[in-house]
């Protein structure tokens, strides 16, 4: 009998130490946990910063913006003038938008989160330079001495900016090696063109009267109407057996000029323009904008010239004027579909006759010398 109580009690012992066990790893595992929640609850946390606190005092002092990308390297001044212009540019005008959103954008960047301070890997996260060999825009922020106010490399975008709600990008400060996530509203613009203020000006389709166009090949045509009032353009001189094409590509045509845009400028004086077409746009109210348009190198370039009727009133004289003053000098790029469209041969205008059902009109053999019919 005592045989049989020995393995009891051997087995109860042995429950007993595993419970024992049991309960002392348990115990080790909340004492660790207690110490983790301690030591984070008394462990330093990032907290929210401006990546640049003093700029937002020194917005009006900067007058270079400098900015290094993998598209370009280029910067845009302000002139004696206040005005902003891209030397790269022959000194045309940049968008004031864009350098607003861009110097106010960098004041206004919180960092709000510390990352990685590895220049191993900095790559990873855009934040390596362009002119190191990297995908990241570095944008330098200059008063007019040339004192560097704010520099940063600007790195992969996390969550886009929109209207009315800020993004979040990976940024760190130019010479250190550092990186955050960053949140605001900055939008990078990697291109020379991208700050080009692209509008030049504003004339109503409503306003326009005719357009008269010179193509580059064929005879010369106008598309006109008698009053504002008139919805759709006419052809002028449509040949027997055909007819006008679709209003919509007549009037289409006819107020190409109103909300014209442009993709990029340089000086007119390097671009020839001896055999270019030409379009005209003249207003009800005496206005007239000329373009002279060329094909170079696939892309389409054109001059403008704004005039006036005799006559006109001084308003329309001032207009003519303020357009000009923009213009003269320089030659802009247009969207292609816009070259194109400006460049159209009469041919464009038409479509050939047809019946009210819309089949073709039949052509018939013109009947021979003598009047015989075959």
């Amino acid at each position: 009998m005592a045989d049989d109580i020995a393995p009891a009690v051997a087995d109860k012992r042995l429950r007993g130490l595993l419970y024992l066990a049991g309960t002392a790893a348990v115990f080790v595992i909340l004492a660790a946990w207690a110490l983790i929640s301690e030591a984070n609850l008394v462990a330093p946390t990032f907290t929210t910063q401006k990546m640049f606190p003093d700029l937002a005092a020194q917005v009006n002092d900067v007058a270079r913006l400098k900015i290094v990308s993998p598209d370009g390297t280029f910067e845009a001044v302000r002139n004696a003038d206040g005005n902003w212009v891209l030397p790269g540019k022959a000194g045309y005008p940049a968008r004031f938008e864009s350098i607003k959103r861009a110097i106010v954008g960098i004041a206004e960047l919180d960092l709000i989160e510390a990352k990685t301070a590895r220049a191993d890997w900095h790559a990873r996260l855009n934040l390596m330079p362009a002119d190191e060999g990297g995908q990241g825009v570095r944008y330098t922020l200059e008063a007019a001495d040339g004192t560097a106010i704010a520099s940063l490399v600007a790195g992969k975008v996390e969550q886009v900016p929109s209207p009315g709600a800020d993004g979040t990008i990976y940024v760190r400060r130019a010479g250190e090696d550092q990186t955050y996530l960053a949140r605001g509203f900055l939008t990078v613009q990697r291109t020379e063109t991208d700050w080009i203020d692209k509008t030049l000006f504003d004339i109503a389709g409503s306003r326009i009267a005719r357009a008269d166009v010179q193509p580059p090949e064929g005879e010369a045509y106008t598309l006109a109407r008698e009053t504002a009032d008139a919805p759709n353009f006419s052809v002028s001189a449509v040949p027997p057996g055909r007819q006008p094409a679709a209003t919509t590509i007549i009037n289409g045509l006819a107020t190409a000029i109103s909300g014209l845009t442009i993709e990029d400028v340089q000086a007119q004086s390097a671009l020839d323009f001896s055999d270019a077409s030409r379009a005209a746009f003249t207003t009800f109210d005496g206005l007239s904008v000329v373009l002279s348009i060329i094909d170079h190198e696939n892309l389409f370039w054109a001059t403008i010239q704004a005039l006036h009727d005799v006559g006109a009133k001084p308003e329309i004289v001032e207009e003519a004027k303020a357009i000009n003053a923009r213009v003269a000098g320089w030659a802009y790029r247009l969207p292609n579909y816009k070259g194109a469209q400006l460049r159209a041969p009469q041919a464009d205008m038409l479509q050939p006759l047809t019946l009210q059902d819309g089949s073709p009109v039949p052509q018939v053999s013109p009947v021979p010398p003598g009047g015989a019919l075959p």
